[in-house]
């Protein structure tokens, strides 16, 4: 039952099973050829139409790929990986028992990959470039295309990534108990801590951002450039518009949490969750908690209606440019709804919110108005209801999520 596993499309299944003290791969309900082990999952291509595994025997082990028996190694080290496109399959392998491991791509032996270790590969977006981690003596390599680039310390774990555009790449790496991002190898400045959790590039990857620790204040780092440091980053939120022309993410100082649009504070809460950007970029939705009431809000300012939570996992989505929507509740209870807000085909975009909230003014300065469940300024005029049935602005629908 473990080794049962299902095409992405859901339409080829496979698994293994014994008989007799051999063992078959068997496809789609029909047993294959029978090995004395196999020593791996199924692993279909993302199309579905492949299929690779790990045989073997008393003499060695070798990967069956589409029914044909590859090299035989010493060891095979790894499940086998299909690249995005289905048309070119990798794993490691080793050529004599405690000898140096290689990886091998279709059926070839990738050049300067030879190691005593090794920390996995990943393939590019376009599936034409292929990307190592490896052990070399005492230190930790990056191997891109079969060409190693510098020795670190260690390679963190998980962190290596292609952009989408497959032309760039980034990773983390330490040396000297100091960690540092390299971009395009390029080393950036060193730090204590770097989070992989938030390490990306932008959709039309001209842009990389990460969070980083130096002298125990995180900051986000925008193409090499730190923004303002803050206690905590919460990593997760980094997020990009879908141009790549935005930056959003939420940090905390003390016991206040800020969202934080292009590296400058826009708005700030007791606690904030789940920022996101409209398809367009032209919108920005939050949760934000001041007190004991949450409420939705969008382009900086917040809906009329207050709620005593969140739906644990909920998070703000955009269906479209003009629609979001999120998961609440209400007390006693608890009641559960779905929130969802519409924006009007004139309301302004979050550039111009942020452009009005920092203009001068002749007014006298004064603390930022607080949300309380009094407040009854919708967003942008923007329609908001709970439940199925339609609302007007403001209005409740009774009407709790089943």
């Amino acid at each position: 039952r473990d080794s049962l596993r299902f095409s992405r499309d859901s339409v080829r299944h496979a698994y293994v099973a014994g008989r007799d003290g051999r063992w078959h791969m068997v496809v789609d309900g029909h047993p294959g050829p029978d090995y004395d082990i196999i020593g791996s999952m199924p692993e279909f291509s993302p199309d579905g139409a492949r299929l690779a595994f790990a045989a073997g025997d008393d003499d060695g082990w070798w990967v069956v790929a589409d029914g044909t028996p590859q090299q035989r190694y010493a060891q095979i080290g790894s499940q086998p990986t299909f690249s995005p496109d289905s048309n070119h399959l990798a794993y490691w392998a080793q050529r004599e028992a405690d000898g140096d491991w290689v990886l091998v791509v279709d059926g070839e032996e990738l050049a300067h990959t030879s190691c005593d270790a090794h920390g996995g590969e990943t393939f590019s977006p376009d599936s034409q470039r292929i990307a190592a981690v490896i052990r070399q003596g005492d230190g930790w390599v990056v191997s891109i295309d079969g060409k190693a680039g510098d020795v670190w310390d260690a390679i963190g774990q998980g962190s290596f990534r292609f952009s989408p555009d497959s032309q760039r790449y980034a990773y983390g790496a330490l040396r000297d108990g100091r960690w540092t991002v390299v971009v395009d190898g390029e080393a950036h400045e060193t730090a204590k801590a770097v989070s992989q959790v938030g390490m990306q590039f932008s959709a039309d990857s001209a842009h990389f951002v990460y969070a980083a620790q130096r002298d125990d204040r995180w900051r986000v780092v925008f193409d090499g450039q730190d923004h303002r440091a803050f206690e905590s980053i919460v990593a997760e939120s980094i997020a990009f518009s879908s141009d790549g022309r935005q930056l959003v993410y939420i940090a905390a100082d003390a016991s206040r949490q800020f969202v934080v649009h292009d590296g400058e504070v826009i708005a700030e809460a007791d606690e904030v969750r789940s920022v996101a950007f409209s398809p367009d970029g032209e919108h920005l939705a939050w949760l934000a908690r001041d007190g004991h009431r949450w409420r939705l809000y969008v382009n900086g300012e917040p809906g009329a209606e207050a709620f005593e939570g969140v739906v644990n996992g909920a998070k703000v989505v955009f269906g479209d440019d003009r629609h979001c929507h999120t998961l609440v509740y209400r007390r006693p209870g608890p009641s559960f709804f779905r929130l969802e807000a519409a924006l009007p085909g004139d309301a302004a975009p979050l550039a111009q919110a942020v452009a009005e909230s920092a203009a001068p003014t002749d007014e006298p300065a004064r603390p930022p108005a607080q949300p309380t469940e009094k407040t009854t300024k919708n967003v942008a005029k923007t329609s908001f209801r709970l439940g199925s049935e339609p609302a007007s602005a403001g209005e409740v629908v009774e009407a709790p999520v089943e």
